[in-house]
C-alpha cells in the first residue's frame, strides 16, 4: 500500500482480470464469427450452456422460494436468502463471466450466420440480448449442435 491506501498489487491483479476478459470476449468472438467448430468445441459449448441455463433456473428458483417463505414468516428474518446469495458466490460469479462470454458468443455467431434470413437474424439477435436463458439454448439446438465439423486436411 502507498500512502494514499492504494493496494498496487491488488490494483494490477484487476487491471490484468479485467484485460484477460477483455481478450477472452475477443477471442470468443473471432471464433463465434467463423461459424464453424469442431465437434468437441460443439459440445463443450452445449455443455457450458446448460450449465449457465440451469445453474441461473435453479439459483433464482431456489432464491425465490426462500425469500418468499420469509416474506411469508415461514423462515426467520432474510438472513437465509442472502446467505444463500453470500455462500453461492464462489460458483455465481465464473458463471455470471461465463454467461457474459456465452451471449458474446451467440450474438457474434447469430449476427454472421449466412444461414439465417434478416428476419430471422434479427429476432435471435434481440432474443440473445432480452431472453439469453430461454434463447441460447434454442439457438445451440437449431444451428450449432448439427453444424458440419471443420475438415482439417489442407
Amino acid at each position: 500500500m502507498d500512502a494514499f491506501g492504494i493496494n498496487r498489487t491488488y490494483l494490477l491483479s484487476q487491471i490484468g482480470f479485467c484485460f484477460g476478459i477483455g481478450l477472452t470476449v475477443a477471442l470468443i468472438a473471432v471464433v463465434a464469427k467463423s461459424n464453424r467448430s469442431s465437434k468437441f468445441h460443439r459440445t463443450f459449448l452445449g455443455v457450458m450452456t446448460a450449465w449457465v441455463v440451469l445453474y441461473s433456473w435453479a439459483f433464482s428458483l431456489a432464491w425465490t422460494t426462500i425469500f418468499i417463505l420469509s416474506v411469508n414468516g415461514l423462515v426467520s428474518g432474510f438472513d437465509l436468502a442472502f446467505n444463500l446469495q453470500n455462500r453461492s458466490m464462489p460458483i455465481s460469479m465464473p458463471t455470471l463471466i461465463l454467461s457474459v462470454l456465452l451471449i458474446v458468443y451467440y450474438l457474434v455467431h447469430a449476427a454472421n450466420a449466412p444461414f439465417l434470413s434478416p428476419k430471422q437474424r434479427e429476432r435471435y439477435v434481440l432474443g440473445l440480448l432480452f431472453l439469453p436463458f430461454f434463447v441460447m439454448p434454442v439457438y445451440y439446438l437449431r444451428f450449432i449442435k448439427n453444424e458440419k465439423p471443420v475438415s482439417i486436411s489442407a
